[in-house]
């Protein structure tokens, strides 16, 4: 069963006894469909090439601006349209930090994160409701990156290294719109120039990133390129058939940040507010009182409960271990956040770990539905006070076909 339209630009129905959580969806879908939302998710002709043989990968520059580091947080005003082209699979923020020069005050970024909280940033619709975000300076979109199942080698540390002394390099993001390479599911529809979708990104101030700063603090460029799809012709060269649209075209991926504030030592659970959709990925990241990532107020062991019913309860040293078997980053607790290995206070709770010996690229068979009225809870003993920062990565049907995502039906 399926109920009203949910939210941002894309077609798409949440679960049975979810309401309707966004209100612009259809004057959206015009906007990019001009006007129509007749045949999405519909099936391509029984002869016709499928959309990953049919259309060809496409990649450009969004668009760029450079601005000074300082004391103050700087908005990248100029860098806020997507521009129209296929289908659009996600986007790679790239930071060039120039211009810096130690002069006596050797750069030193401030742990764990420095470097990887130099942007704020949000992806949204074309009325800005955010397909991913908003997320604050911090390590939490780069933790969609690194566990979030999209690449193979998709350590931020190993793509990002360090900053100089003088406080220059390069940090490199990736925000995820597709849901499955393999076959484009997820990809959103990017057809209309008068209908862009948006990008809301900000520099943090100097003393986010370093706690020594440079002398002289560098000048920094965002770049941001897109990822697509083509939309392909009817038919090519030879005649066959194409298919012109992704399957189950309307299918949304969002990835969204909530917290959760814990008082003091106890047990306790922690309801979740963000359900209503298919839930792909829970990051969970625990921070201290002082906001620091840490593993100081983790409980030893975790669970997860569903409408009062248990999913799992496992320690977080388990946790860490399945980690390393899914995904490879190593569990040394000296070398927790370099490059390589885990990060402190990051487990991941994966629902796309169905096909392969990986997370990722997944047949959606895991995937944990979730209403609106679900009671979805974290609990533990934790040992002190702490915010329990939850990214929540969760997938939208399209309209009217929930089973549309799901293998067979979708490869």
């Amino acid at each position: 069963m399926l109920s009203g339209p949910t939210r941002s630009s894309r077609t798409r129905w949440a679960l049975s006894g979810s309401a309707d959580r966004g209100g612009r969806v259809v004057a959206a879908i015009k906007q990019q469909t001009g006007g129509s939302t007749a045949g999405k998710g519909t099936a391509p002709t029984a002869k016709a090439v499928t959309f990953r043989r049919s259309a060809f990968e496409h990649a450009e520059l969004v668009g760029q601006q450079s601005v000074q580091l300082g004391a103050s947080a700087v908005p990248f005003r100029n860098v806020v349209d997507i521009p129209a082209y296929g289908f659009l699979r996600g986007l790679w923020f790239v930071l060039d930090f120039t211009g810096g020069a130690a002069g006596g005050s050797n750069a030193v970024e401030t742990a764990p994160d420095g470097r990887f909280a130099a942007l704020s940033l949000s992806v949204g619709d074309v009325s800005g409701n955010p397909f991913v975000g908003p997320f604050p300076a911090g390590f939490f979109l780069s933790a969609l990156q690194k566990y979030g199942g999209y690449r193979f080698a998709f350590d931020p540390r190993v793509l990002s290294p360090a900053l100089t002394v003088d406080g220059n390099g390069e940090v490199i993001y990736y925000v995820p719109l597709e849901v499955i390479k393999r076959s484009g599911l997820g990809s959103i529809t990017n057809l209309n120039a008068a209908a862009s979708y948006q990008i809301a990104a900000t520099l943090s101030p100097a003393a986010t990133i370093f706690s020594t700063s440079p002398t002289t603090l560098p000048a920094v460029t965002l770049r941001v390129y897109m990822d697509c799809w083509s939309q392909p012709p009817a038919q090519d060269v030879l005649g066959n058939l194409l298919t012109r649209q992704p399957p189950a075209l309307g299918t949304t991926q969002f990835a969204t940040l909530q917290g959760y504030a814990v008082a003091g030592a106890a047990y306790m659970p922690i309801k979740l507010t963000r359900v209503g959709y298919y839930l792909r990925n829970l990051i969970l990241i625990f921070t201290d009182a002082s906001g620091v990532r840490s593993d100081g107020p983790t409980p030893d062991v975790l669970e997860l409960w569903k409408d009062n019913q248990q999913v799992f309860i496992q320690p977080v040293s388990l946790l860490r271990a399945k980690m390393y078997a899914d995904q490879g980053y190593g569990i040394t607790a000296a070398n927790l956040d370099t490059a390589g290995y885990q990060d402190t206070g990051i487990y991941l709770i994966p629902f796309d770990n169905d096909f392969g010996l990986e997370p990722g690229n997944e047949l959606r068979n895991g995937y944990l539905p979730t209403l609106q009225s679900t009671k979805l809870e974290v609990r533990g003993a934790f040992k002190a006070a702490c915010t329990l920062y939850v990214v929540t990565n969760d997938v939208a049907p399209p309209e009217n076909m929930p089973g549309s995502i799901f293998f067979p039906a979708t490869l």
